[in-house]
């Protein structure tokens, strides 16, 4: 199982976020292996690692991957080596010919294309973070945004997230 996190880079985390996260993960993953596609920028993304890598403490068969946006040759060596050191795995997908300028969303739209569930915080309508939700929903992919969660709860309502695990294909 593949799951990939997006976000708003003006993010705010939460004690009671952060254990919402990890109530969600255990619910989709149910003790399995799994993937964590992060993208390592911004409020969010630093949010999702940390709670990822906490999840990731009482279960081993989870594997915290970075995917780049440019190609590593891009970065200031000890940047990528601390990025060597936090994630188990840095993957750059296949973006050399795409301007620099459209590298991120170019590589969101990677991350989307081999996912199975995304986790998101989406509290307005522009934004990467945005437009990779918005595509995701498009290709029929589980999406999960905590910040639509939260006005749930916030308003009594009852959430419809599920935590089934998406099927392949």
């Amino acid at each position: 199982m593949v799951i990939a996190f997006f976000g708003h880079a003006n993010f705010a985390a939460t004690d009671g976020l952060a254990q919402k996260m990890l109530v969600i993960l255990d619910g989709i993953l149910k003790d399995g292996r799994a993937e964590f596609y992060l993208g390592g920028y911004g409020g969010f993304d630093h949010f999702a690692y940390q709670c990822c890598k906490k999840y990731k403490a009482t279960h081993p068969d989870v594997s915290l991957l970075l995917i780049l946006p440019y190609f590593p040759t891009r970065y200031r060596q000890e940047d990528l080596e601390e990025k060597k050191a936090q994630y188990d795995e840095l993957i750059y997908p296949e973006l050399e010919n795409v301007p620099l300028r459209f590298a991120i969303d170019r590589r969101n739209k990677w991350i989307v294309d081999h996912a199975d569930c995304i986790i998101c915080w989406i509290d307005h309508d522009w934004g990467g973070a945005y437009q990779a939700c918005r595509y995701a929903r498009r290709k029929g992919k589980c999406v999960i945004d905590l910040y639509e969660l939260q006005m749930d709860n916030k308003r009594g309502s009852v959430s419809n997230a599920k935590f089934e695990t998406p099927q392949r294909g």
